[in-house]
């Protein structure tokens, strides 16, 4: 489990990676644990966000990863001033979002730090996707409105190159890490 956030442009020292063991998971998430390849399907993910209105955080809250990452990001917004007087803000890209508003709260830090950051949220989930923007439109703060919910997949973004400064991933990656273990434990028994 990770909290990762990866400056586009490879520079030494701007990688920042969280661990942590022993986080809880909700209880439909454990439900099935003998199908590590379930976190890699569409429709596992639709039913979990069925009903969601509410934000879910994974593995950690916002408030700790910011706590990692929060350093990286002012490094880069400050680097990247100089280098993006052709728009307005700094851009993220969070992937696999779900319902996390970690995307949120990270451009809430950039105002403190008289920043523009703005936060791209990607997920392949609809019911994840428009539960966040109905959620953004109810409470449209500051911070809200520096950030855009797109459902995309992950393998096929509607993005140009280079677009971003910085992405974004607290599970995701774990997600196809737990699908690769189980095809591989499935090949081998």
């Amino acid at each position: 489990m990770r909290c990762l956030l990866r400056h586009v442009r490879p520079t030494p020292g701007r990688t920042r990676a969280l661990s942590q063991t022993g986080a809880s998971q909700p209880a439909d998430a454990r439900a099935d644990a003998s199908d590590p390849s379930r976190f890699m399907r569409r429709s596992y993910w639709e039913e979990y966000h069925e009903n969601s209105d509410l934000s879910h955080e994974w593995f950690l809250e916002p408030s700790k990863c910011l706590e990692v990452l929060l350093p990286t990001v002012q490094t880069v917004c400050a680097s990247q001033s100089s280098s993006t007087k052709d728009r307005d803000a700094v851009r993220a890209l969070h992937i696999g979002c779900g319902t996390s508003t970690l995307g949120i709260e990270l451009a809430r830090s950039s105002l403190t730090m008289k920043s523009s950051l703005h936060v791209s949220n990607v997920d392949f989930s609809k019911n994840a996707i428009e539960a966040m923007r109905t959620s953004r439109s109810q409470s449209p703060d500051a911070a809200a409105t520096l950030n855009e919910w797109f459902l995309a997949d992950l393998l096929s973004l509607p993005f140009e190159n280079c677009h971003f400064d910085l992405i974004l991933d607290k599970g995701t990656f774990d997600a196809f890490e737990a699908s690769d273990a189980g095809r591989r434990q499935d090949q081998a028994g």
